[in-house]
């Protein structure tokens, strides 16, 4: 048997692409030294060469001289991760060729018992908090509530494809964005509902977060792979439906330019859906509103795409019934945009008045405490509620002390 074995043809590239399968490689260096506890080799397909780490099982095996130069080896349970634009392969479990036949190295699950047959990749892998995911762990996996679920979008640039995020929270308050491209974008896209509980597992694929696009404090984000396990679990009441680090409104309005900021306040007012042309020539919705909270200070809010429609809509349709509704903003945009305003895109989460303490603790009492303190409203944008609230050709205008009564009481 010994004598027809080769190395798996384009091996390297295979494990670039996350396959499960059992490679084949051939180790052509050892830098590890006796009484290491990771093994540190480099091994080839005969085409290309690739950096490895193994386990302490893997390294005793180096010490052990079962494992060695020019060895052919067959890896069962591994990870390719890129770190600092490093690549390399993490390995777990092997074989090695014995006297014509494929001998394991012994190998203990996380639990530390025997394994009996199959690949520990099968096993399963002790739940963590988000927090501690870092692009070190090979295998991972985390109980989580999707707290936003992007949309499938298609693009053309370069070669054709989709792409689609989704950003889950866990028991600890913890978030971490799950991002997949093609195939993997779509299986997000037909296995993920908003607001369920999910275990997702997987090996490797954690990387740096992009802080331009993630509308909350992480440092890393998982790309999602066809090995990547979803599975669907029973609520947990522990993970709240949504995570805020609140801010008021007075405090949004001195942050610097494109920060995120999650904030909670009574809609003042609306405007009408009007389209504004992009850099790129194309043209999108948007639709301007006024928020206010305890701080009593008030700042626009800018519904764009199809938020302007929605969202925007249903603002309209509460204020029309005569009701003021509440609105919840997570990770909108600061931006220049009418001097100072919330930029809602169709990234973050905007919720109205449904949101209740079991979504978000303490929402009840941020709810009295506006309905409290919001008596004296400084409007801001007078431009903005002159056009919504008076007539066009009435030239004067005066910022007047608004009771919160006026605004009624219904949420």
């Amino acid at each position: 048997m010994g004598d027809h074995v080769r190395c798996t043809v384009d091996g390297i590239k295979k494990i670039k692409d996350n396959s499960t399968d059992e490679i084949v490689l051939r180790i052509t260096k050892i830098d590890s030294k006796p009484g290491d506890l990771v093994g540190r080799f480099c091994v080839t397909d005969e085409k290309e060469c690739l950096e490895a780490f193994g386990s302490y099982r893997v390294s005793s095996a180096i010490d052990s001289w079962d494992v060695r130069v020019n060895s052919l080896v067959r890896f069962t349970d591994y990870g390719f991760c890129t770190t600092n634009g490093k690549e390399s392969l993490i390995v777990s479990d092997l074989s090695f060729m014995e006297c014509g036949e494929w001998k394991q190295i012994p190998a203990k699950d996380v639990a530390g018992d025997p394994l009996t047959g199959e690949s520990s990749k099968k096993l399963m892998i002790n739940e963590m908090p988000i927090k501690d995911i870092n692009d070190h762990c090979y295998r991972w996996s985390l109980r989580a509530r999707v707290t936003h679920k992007g949309k499938l979008v298609f693009f053309e640039t370069g070669t054709a494809g989709c792409v689609m995020s989704v950003d889950v929270a866990d028991a600890e308050s913890s978030e971490i964005r799950i991002v997949g491209f093609g195939e993997n974008a779509k299986r997000l896209s037909s296995e993920i509902e908003q607001g369920s509980v999910y275990i997702f597992s997987g090996n490797s694929g954690v990387q740096r977060s992009k802080p331009a696009y993630t509308p909350y404090k992480s440092n890393w984000e998982i790309k999602a792979s066809k090995t990547m396990e979803i599975k669907r679990v029973e609520d947990d009441l522990r993970i709240p439906n949504v995570f805020l680090k609140r801010t008021s409104v007075l405090d949004a309005s001195k942050l610097s330019q494109e920060t995120f900021v999650d904030v909670i306040g009574g809609v003042m007012w609306i405007g009408q859906t009007n389209i504004s042309p992009k850099d790129s020539g194309a043209f999108m919705r948007r639709r301007m509103l006024c928020l206010s909270d305890e701080s009593s200070h008030s700042i626009d809010m800018c519904l764009w795409d199809s938020k302007a429609e929605d969202e925007g809509s249903e603002i309209e349709d509460k204020l029309g019934r005569g009701e003021r509704p509440i609105v919840c903003v997570k990770g909108g945009r600061i931006s220049d945009y009418n001097g100072k305003s919330i930029s809602v895109t169709g990234m973050p989460a905007c919720k109205l008045a449904a949101l209740q303490d079991d979504d978000y603790t303490g929402f009840s009492a941020i709810m009295d405490s506006i309905r409290s303190k919001m008596y004296n409203l400084k409007v801001r944008s007078i431009r903005n509620w002159q056009a919504c609230k008076m007539d066009e050709e009435d030239d004067s205008l005066e910022v007047v002390e608004i009771p919160w009564e006026d605004f009624g009481t219904d949420y």
